[in-house]
């Protein structure tokens, strides 16, 4: 009977520590499960001005004045961008993804901000400098890999 209780008493703590993990581990799967819904979600929105984008430029081709059509598209995607950071900043994520949502900011910040020159150049030549000196065909690049990184790490979690 003795051992009975004294089994029951080192029973009860190992059982509070493993609901305590169990309960830590669900939390952990519910924030990286709603931090993936969210950010899927403002992930189509930002696709959706992608190809709202592609639309605008390509009507711009051919224009006798093609610049302030296509600053305009850039303006647009780079707010489109813009939002999608500042959303993406909202986002709680859990520890393991932090530096990769990071890491993403970083990259739509770049490209946000390349846009909004382009959008402001006011002449061709300034316009092709812009694009000369920027990386901004890098940055969509690294933020489409960084995007699918966040995406894998959160799907792990």
């Amino acid at each position: 009977m003795v051992a009975c209780i004294v089994v029951g008493l080192l029973w009860l703590p190992l059982a509070a520590v493993a609901e305590l993990s169990a309960s830590r581990s669900l939390s952990r799967y519910v924030q990286a499960f709603q931090a993936e819904t969210a950010i899927q979600q403002d992930y189509a929105n930002l696709s959706s001005s992608l190809a709202v984008f592609d639309q605008r430029s390509q009507a711009c081709v051919g224009r006798a004045q093609p610049l302030p059509c296509q600053a305009a598209a850039d303006g647009t995607f780079a707010a489109a961008l813009a939002t999608f950071v500042h959303d993406l900043r909202a986002v709680a994520v859990p520890a393991r993804a932090e530096h990769a949502e990071q890491v993403l900011v970083a990259d739509g910040e770049q490209a946000a901000s390349t846009l909004h020159q382009l959008s402001a150049a006011g002449t061709p030549s300034r316009y092709r400098q812009i694009v000369a000196t920027s990386d901004l065909q890098q940055a969509l690049t690294n933020f489409d890999t960084d995007f699918a990184n966040l995406q894998s790490l959160l799907q792990q979690s």
